[in-house]
């Protein structure tokens, strides 16, 4: 990817996050609450993958499925509280362990296959 399309990118996603953030920051009544927000989406996407994380070459994990898996589990919990369900934070941590093995298991099968 060239240097300048890789930038632009990068400037798109940034403008994104933060309309997202602005809109997650204005529909939060009180502190408390976007903090408790903040807790869940960061506990469901990055707990179980930092944690596997220590151990990713005994389990042949694959740095695409930890990206997988913290933007999968973080994004899920953040669909789930935002859609009113109040326990949608331990969903989101497997949803993050489905993504981090499934697409590690699913890159290294894809490697195999051209490696053949």
């Amino acid at each position: 990817m060239q240097d300048k399309h890789l930038l632009f990118i990068s400037r798109a996603l940034i403008v994104v996050i933060g309309l997202v953030s602005l809109e997650i920051a204005l529909k939060m009544k009180g502190v408390i609450k976007t903090l408790l927000l903040g807790y869940t989406v960061y506990s469901s996407g990055l707990v179980l993958p930092v944690i596997c994380g220590f151990y990713g070459k005994w389990l042949r994990l694959h740095p695409s499925g930890a990206m997988a898996a913290v933007i999968g589990g973080g994004g899920g919990a953040l669909v789930g509280k935002w859609m009113g369900y109040s326990h949608f934070g331990l969903m989101g941590m497997g949803l993050s362990g489905i993504l981090l093995f499934g697409v590690s298991w699913m890159i290294r099968f894809l490697k195999r296959g051209r490696s053949r």
